[in-house]
């Protein structure tokens, strides 16, 4: 691959990641709740998980992926029982019991301590 051809993928994948869409009002929610630190942890694995996307397609995985119909089972499989983890932990998070007496007046309600490796990682598994 020459520099040009490197050069133009990298373009694309720019214009790619700063396209609008879910992974940006996942950032417009966290900066506001959880702060600016939040945020820049979020753009981060945003970044890196579409990089890494397009480092695996220029080594080809996606052409194994096209080509082997038992490898691209395995994946799909994959991303299934991801999508139902998610699902379950959704449904045992809406069906959980809500406190009342966890609720604080907004004078005195503190943003919590930033953990910036797990809104690096919440945006890094939900891309691409």
């Amino acid at each position: 691959m020459d520099a040009h051809s490197l050069f133009t993928f990298m373009v694309v994948v720019v214009l790619l990641v700063i396209s609008p869409g879910p992974n940006g009002f996942l950032i417009a929610k966290t900066v506001p709740l959880s702060g600016k630190k939040a945020g820049f942890a979020n753009v981060w694995g945003f970044f890196a998980a579409f990089y890494v996307h397009g480092t695996l397609s220029i080594f080809g995985i996606s052409l194994l992926l096209v080509q082997s119909a038992e490898a691209f089972l395995v994946f799909k499989l994959c991303g299934a029982a991801y999508l139902i983890w998610i699902g379950i932990k959704a449904l045992i998070g809406a069906f959980k019991p809500k406190r009342l007496d966890a609720v604080k007046p907004i004078q005195t309600v503190k943003k919590k301590p930033i953990n910036t490796r797990r809104f690096y990682r919440r945006l890094f598994h939900q891309c691409p």
